[in-house]
């Protein structure tokens, strides 16, 4: 998969997981960040993101609503996110 493609796919989690939480996408930055520095390369590594990780990025409450949306992923194609 080229980078692009894989860069796409993670603008496109970050984006529909605040859509979905209902989270200004102003955060979009921040949790890219937080990917960035974590080491989620991939959108599968999600599943390896703790809500410690979200601390000073989001309350408790929001992290907890992002990690619970990303352990609802069953997969991502190219052309978006899919959900149980």
């Amino acid at each position: 998969m080229s980078v692009y493609l894989l860069l796409q796919k993670m603008d496109s989690l970050i984006s529909s997981s605040l859509t979905a939480v209902d989270l200004p996408a102003e955060l979009f930055d921040a949790i890219n960040s937080v990917f960035i520095s974590l080491g989620v390369d991939k959108v599968s590594d999600v599943r390896y993101v703790g809500e410690a990780d979200l601390t000073g990025i989001v309350k408790p409450v929001h992290a907890r609503k992002l990690i619970a949306y990303w352990g609802t992923l069953r997969y991502v194609n190219v052309i978006g996110i899919t959900s149980n």
